[in-house]
């Protein structure tokens, strides 16, 4: 069977999926779709209580969990900090028991963009894969007809166990604007800390449910610095290029965007850049611009035109389910558990690891606690999920062998927000795309690189206003401490460490300014100039080369592997998702070589 053929094969099982109403894909050699209970047992993660079972608000979780990606996209995340339901106080029923599995090659923790390309790449050489998602499997149609809810009509779809949308709209509006919701295991999840927000993909294809889509490539003397031990060289030339083709990358039609309306925000924030001399440019995406065309055209149901971003969307998006995944459930060797909550990780004494899990219903509910062994463990929760669990582990004497390194290194990606409002002479039009197209390259005030994306603001009126996300180099990174009183690895960051990425997104947008007589608008974004507490890309807390060796081999464990952004320490000047695949085609290539020996 062809490359392409695994991947049709792989989607028209997640639609029989989603037809019939299930929420897991198993496959060992043959695959099969399970309709009662779970490929771990009838207890087993994936498993779903009655539509008709009660429970009250979940409490926050005390151990951590598992992150689904990353753009990060992410993405994606364990949530070591966020609302994710405290099992232990929810049980579905009264005979909710555990599930065991033993005697496993490969278990993955989370389906983000590392874990993706894992699964593809073992599962493609014969492989058997079983893959734990915190998240459920975005295929079901809700009451609306649709898979995810739009953001001006939220609700259980739309975040990770919240009742409100008010912790989303803060970041937006001078004040936080309430939207009740019913508390559920919604596609975003915000982990909230004192002074950062970090908002995560949760799901079977982690951030690439819930990002943008933009696939940028970072500066090559950026990803050389930030990853010394990687021939940056050969990202560029091989790996790159592997993971824009997996991920079906495109680049909007000149003609298309030169015409209509729904960029005419993008087309003002271009000409911008380029009245300030910097290098602006059509950017990669996963979204499928033709498709995004014939929305134009209403010949086929609107996605990006129709406001869907943040929490989903439902036609157009060429997620993870649809690409690497999807590819790796057409071997037949890839076995995928949703709303599986990884609460624990420990090395059994003959060098097996041993994971526990929570098992949940969509409500919170517990359904069991699962426990999984398996010769060979990939972490790929994300950054906060992946470090969050890994320095427990530490701290706990769970994997004792850990070194100093893991918890270390962690970085918003220096996500900077700013609003300008523009003259009058310069609509940003009341017909938004919610995918970017556009983007610019400069350098700040010390001659170090700087990326700014143009990013839609749809509110369905004319505004006036340009929206930016800006990416810098900032030194200063956060890190992960245990917290015996959560049993918790949480993490330390404070916000006056983003002061050299608002200094560089100044200086870049101060010329902009000068250069088109616009200014900066403070009736959004919390009231502030520069909103820098939130991030959709967190990356770092397990360096490469540092908490690992060269390809991700966790060092101190035999078969431990971390494959996600937390490998890649505090940012990259771009949107990580692309560099998180392409850093991962290069690790498995050679761990498939020299671990497996395939």
């Amino acid at each position: 069977m062809t490359t392409r053929d695994r991947r049709q094969f792989g989607a028209e099982l997640l639609q029989l999926a989603a037809a019939l109403g299930l929420r897991s894909i198993a496959g060992t050699g043959l695959v099969q779709l399970i309709s009662s209970g779970s490929a771990l047992g009838a207890a087993g993660c994936g498993s779903s209580s009655s539509p008709s079972s009660s429970r009250s608000s979940p409490s926050p979780a005390t151990t951590g969990g598992t992150e689904g990606g990353g753009q990060g996209g992410s993405g994606g995340s364990p949530d070591v900090a966020s609302a994710a339901p405290d099992a232990s106080t929810n049980v579905a029923s009264p005979d909710a028991g555990s599930a065991s599995t033993t005697d496993l090659d490969v278990v993955i923790v989370g389906s983000g963009y590392g874990g993706s390309v894992i699964a593809k790449r073992l599962t493609e050489k014969g492989v058997s894969v079983l893959m734990l998602e915190m998240g459920r499997f975005w295929n079901t149609p809700g009451p609306d007809g649709k898979v995810f809810c739009g953001i001006k009509n939220p609700d259980g779809r739309a975040l990770w166990f919240r009742n409100d949308v008010d912790v989303v709209s803060a970041k937006l509006s001078p004040v936080a604007i309430s939207t009740p919701i019913p508390s559920q295991a919604g596609v975003l999840d915000v982990i909230q800390t004192p002074d950062i927000d970090v908002f995560c993909g949760r799901g079977v294809g982690g951030g690439s449910l819930v990002n943008m889509a933009m696939l940028v490539t970072p500066p090559q003397d950026v990803l050389q610095s930030v990853l010394p031990t990687v021939d940056a060289a050969e990202m560029m030339s091989t790996y790159y290029p592997r993971a824009l083709a997996m991920l079906k990358a495109n680049i909007v039609s000149p003609a298309f965007f030169a015409s209509t309306p729904w960029y005419e925000y993008a087309r003002v924030g271009h000409a911008a850049a380029q009245a300030a001399g910097y290098d602006a440019e059509f950017l990669p995406s996963g979204y499928d611009y033709t498709y995004m065309q014939q929305e134009a055209a209403g010949t086929v149901p609107a996605s990006a035109l129709n406001d869907e971003a943040g929490f989903g969307n439902n036609y157009g998006k060429q997620s993870l389910d649809k690409t690497y995944l999807a590819d790796a459930l057409g071997t037949g060797k890839l076995t995928i558990e949703s709303l599986c909550v990884v609460k624990d990780i420990q090395q059994n004494p003959d060098g097996t690891y041993l994971l526990v899990a929570n098992s949940i219903d969509i409500d919170g509910n517990l359904l069991a606690r699962t426990e999984v062994t398996c010769k060979r463990l990939f972490m790929c929760g994300g950054s906060m999920g992946t470090s969050g669990l890994l320095v427990r582990a530490r701290e706990t004497g769970a994997l004792p062998n850990l070194n100093a390194q893991i918890g270390t290194g962690w970085g918003p990606n220096s996500d900077i927000f700013l609003m300008r409002s523009n003259t009058n002479s310069n609509p940003t039009g009341s017909q938004v795309s919610t995918v970017p197209a556009t983007g610019f390259r400069t350098t700040d005030q010390n001659g170090k690189a700087v990326f700014s994306m143009d990013i839609p603001f749809p509110v369905g009126i004319e505004t006036y206003i340009s929206f930016n996300i800006v990416m810098s180099i900032n030194p200063e990174s956060g890190t992960f401490r245990y917290n015996p009183v959560t049993d918790a690895g949480e993490l330390t960051w404070s916000e006056s460490q983003n002061a050299a990425g608002v200094a560089s997104a100044k200086y870049v947008f101060d010329k902009i300014n000068a250069a088109t007589g616009s200014s900066y608008e403070t009736s959004f974004l919390g009231g502030k100039e520069f909103q820098d507490s939130a991030t959709y890309h967190a990356v770092g807390g397990c360096p490469l080369g540092q908490a690992t060796d060269d390809y991700g081999r966790v060092n101190g464990y035999q078969n431990l592997y971390i494959s996600d952004g937390s490998l890649i320490p505090r940012g990259i000047v771009a949107n990580p998702a692309l560099t998180v695949a392409a850093l991962t085609e290069r690790n498995i290539e050679t761990i498939i070589k020299e671990d497996f020996m395939l």
